[in-house]
């Protein structure tokens, strides 16, 4: 066994055999694999090994598909979900057995998540929405669109759009539009418009627009446009 013993400071002891063991502050952890102690929480592989933390009702001793997390499967459609999420995940939204519901996930009863998707932080999804071999994470919020083969992160909101092999980040709010095959990114706001093949970042805002094979970035803004 190796040790490592200091009283201040940050550690990650990440041996190639042996169990690590480490002291600050007086507590000592062990830890067989990656140990890190960082402004007093010590996690052994990724859980947290703190002495008097608390264990929520969800947390896992073992390792799952959504990290240590408790999983159970879904009464509609036969998908996995998180315990985390199991009193904020509607028991009639359709959830296939392909798909993963990890983390404090919201999901409205007329909502479908399908073909091997992911829903995981806090994300958030109301009214008819299919999700389709995707993953959203983060704060994503998400109503009455169609979200296919695409990434969905940050804080983005997504109201009755549709969003086809893209990747949508940041802050950016996509409203009553269509993004196939493009990048989407900042405090962008796209409205009322169609955007193919193209990025949008920063501030940029387009509106009742149709943008094809184009870079927006910046202030930028676009209004009634067609290419």
């Amino acid at each position: 066994m190796q040790s490592l013993a200091l009283l201040f400071g940050i550690i990650i002891f990440t041996p190639t055999i042996f169990a690590a063991s480490v002291t600050v502050n007086g507590q000592s952890y062990t830890c067989d694999g990656s140990l890190s102690v960082i402004n007093g929480i010590a996690t052994c592989n990724g859980k947290n090994i703190t002495e008097g933390s608390q264990k929520s009702e969800c947390e896992s001793e073992n390792e799952t598909v959504c990290g240590y997390e408790v999983m159970s499967t879904h009464g509609n459609g036969g998908g996995m979900i998180s315990l985390c999420s199991s009193e904020t995940v509607s028991p009639d939204a359709f959830i296939d057995k392909s798909s993963i519901i990890c983390g404090n996930v919201t999901i409205s009863p007329e909502a479908k998540i399908i073909e091997g998707s992911k829903v995981s932080g806090d994300a958030e999804i109301y009214g008819d929405t299919t999700i389709e071999n995707s993953n959203v994470s983060g704060s994503s919020e998400i109503e009455s669109s169609t979200i296919r083969n695409s990434s969905i992160s940050g804080a983005s909101e997504i109201d009755n759009s549709s969003v086809n092999s893209s990747s949508i980040s940041g802050a950016t709010d996509v409203e009553d539009s269509e993004i196939i095959t493009s990048v989407i990114s900042g405090a962008s706001k796209i409205e009322d418009s169609t955007v193919e093949t193209s990025i949008v970042s920063g501030a940029s805002k387009v509106k009742n627009s149709n943008i094809k094979n184009k870079k927006v970035s910046g202030s930028s803004k676009i209004r009634n446009q067609t290419d």
